[in-house]
């Protein structure tokens, strides 16, 4: 059984992602006319990390040619918005030549499904599209920007807030096998996830995940140091806008490796992500609708019980009323703040 999951970008960004199995996971990342990225096996690394680049004078005449053996004989799957799809090669259509000039060049189609995707030149040709965007993860927010206002008429759920989420989802059927605590795996989106054996937890069979609709995400975070984290398939974690002492505040979150929906408390210079909860909605148990931030992005919402809460990270730059979200990349200014700030993964936007 191929288990989806999120491959360790060292530096996301947005492009072609291509993986095979060979002994474990190995993955290509590349983008036409661009740059390339190394990125490393999801569970093992046998081949050691590789990367490409595809279009003119970019490729050398190995990385092309191990490319090409790997579509003619593995069985490939490329990343798609609806997960990672099976791609079968059109045959004959892998074309290896020499431009003298500026070096190597590749053209090849894939086939998932009916749909056609083409690599050719510097183009990516998206009939499906083929891109992990960073905003998946959203930017990471310390505490005390959970007390601002980002969406009029919406706000960061305090600690009673989430619990009342816990308990409707609890006491209605979202545990594994029914009605129980285990409500991880149906917080826990259905891809990206580090594997796990065990029948119940967030990390298995995560195609049945994400039956409450709140889509959680793995994904970085930040230390009070002002540090990253470097794995983005095991943790998602939210913040409650509910302090505990003065230096630590409550958080839920879901792990890969766990059956439950936790809470716990954390340093507030930590940067974590942000989802919202509609102050009063008019939705019913399982409605869905949108909203709208200052930068106009549109986030889906799903109503659990009676409560309107956003299926997407918070992304915004902007409060409601306009001003600027202060951006901190410095360690030690991250570490010494006192007010709202944010940032992304590794200073990477």
């Amino acid at each position: 059984m191929i288990e989806s999951g999120r491959i360790n970008i060292k530096n996301s960004c947005k492009g072609y992602y291509l993986r095979w199995w060979y002994n474990g996971w190995h993955y290509w990342f590349f983008l036409p006319g661009t740059i390339a990225f190394n990125t490393e096996g999801e569970k093992y690394v046998t081949l050691g990390t590789q990367s490409i680049r595809v279009g003119s004078g970019q490729v050398d005449y190995g990385q092309i040619s191990a490319l090409r053996t790997i579509l003619n004989s593995k069985e490939v799957y490329i990343y798609t918005d609806s997960g990672w799809a099976n791609a079968r090669i059109e045959q004959e259509s892998v074309i290896v030549y020499d431009n003298k000039v500026s070096g190597y060049e590749m053209e090849f189609t894939l086939f998932t499904g009916s749909k056609s995707i083409s690599v050719n030149g510097y183009t990516p040709v998206q009939d499906i599209p083929l891109i992990i965007p960073i905003n998946i993860y959203g930017p990471l927010y310390n505490w005390y920007d959970t007390s601002n206002i980002h969406i009029t008429d919406w706000h960061v759920p305090t600690d009673t807030e989430w619990a009342t989420l816990s308990t409707y989802l609890t006491n209605n059927g979202y545990g594994y096998g029914g009605s129980g605590t285990d409500i991880g795996k149906s917080v826990a989106s259905t891809l990206g996830w580090k594997y796990s054996a065990v029948a119940g937890l967030v990390g298995n069979d995560q195609i049945s995940n994400n039956a409450s609709g709140l889509n959680g995400y793995p994904k970085y975070f930040r230390y009070l140091s002002g540090t990253f984290s470097l794995q983005a398939d095991d943790f998602c974690p939210w913040w409650s806008a509910t302090t505990r002492t003065s230096s630590t505040a409550w958080y839920k979150f879901i792990y890969y490796n766990y059956a439950f929906f936790y809470r716990d408390f954390i340093d507030k210079k930590s940067g974590l992500s942000l989802r919202l909860i509609k102050d009063s909605t008019i939705l019913s148990d399982g409605e869905i609708g949108s909203v709208t931030d200052f930068d106009g992005n549109i986030y889906p919402t799903i109503c659990r019980g009676t409560q309107e809460f956003m299926a997407k990270n918070l992304q915004t730059t902007h409060y409601a009323n306009g001003n600027a979200i202060p951006v901190i990349t410095d360690n030690a200014a991250w570490a010494a703040a006192t007010t709202g700030a944010m940032c992304w993964w590794n200073n990477t936007i």
